[in-house]
Parts: structure tokens; sequence; C-alpha cells
């Protein structure tokens, strides 16, 4: 997993790597919060085009929203998810639609990181470095 902090933004963008499953999804956020340059409540762009979801159900992706809210929250950060594939992107709005309601966060899905980080420098002043 890649982790980037844009020095013009007060925000990390994550690219996780590899098959797309729930042990894999778990990692992420332990590994964000035992780097030093994040904290609670920064806004966060997941890069998924490195991700492996040709095997990837809806039941997979169920699995990783029920653990992800049985788990506690850290924040209600806002979170962008990049999918430029038409399977990604179709996969990620299966995650960002069944996830709405358990995991109550302002969450949206994009195609193009340029379009995550703008909207997130709209709907998180707190994303904008002074």
């Amino acid at each position: 997993m890649e982790v980037e902090f844009p020095t013009d933004l007060n925000v990390v963008i994550v690219r996780p790597e590899g098959l797309f499953t729930l042990d894999a999804a778990l990692q992420w956020a332990p590994a964000l919060l035992g780097d030093s340059r994040f904290h609670v409540g920064m806004p966060q762009v997941y890069d998924l085009s490195r991700l492996e979801v040709g095997n990837t159900s809806f039941e997979r992706i169920q699995a990783v929203v029920d653990e992800l809210g049985r788990r506690p929250r850290h924040s209600d950060a806002l979170i962008a998810y990049v999918a430029p594939g038409d399977l990604l992107y179709g996969l990620a709005r299966i995650f960002v639609a069944i996830s709405s309601t358990d995991l109550p966060r302002r969450r949206n899905l994009f195609r193009r990181t340029e379009d995550a980080l703008a909207w997130i420098r709209t709907e998180g002043p707190e994303a904008i470095r002074a």
C-alpha cells in the first residue's frame, strides 16, 4: 500500500494494492493510524486503481462493510474513492451505496484523483493548508 501526503493539502492519498479481501481492507486504517503524518479527521482519498477485483462479489463487499460497521470510527472525515475502470467503478459504487447507511460518513466516488481532490477542497475546508 502506498500512502502520499501532498504538501499543498491536508489530505492523505492511499493506494491499496493486491486482491480486494476483507483482511486486506481491514489493514488500511491501522496502516494510516500508525503513520505519524496522519491525524484523525484528515480527509482521505483511496485510489483503488491497483486493486485486483476480478473475483469480487457482492458478498465480499458486504462482508467488508459489515466488519467496518462493527469497528469504532475514529472520525467523520471526508472519504473519496477513485476507481478509473468500469468494473472497479461499478464495484465501488456498490460499496459506497451499501456503506452509506452502515458507515455514516461523507463519501463520494470518482474516476479521477483530480476530481476527488476538488470535491474535498469544496466539501472540507479543513483540507486546505494555510
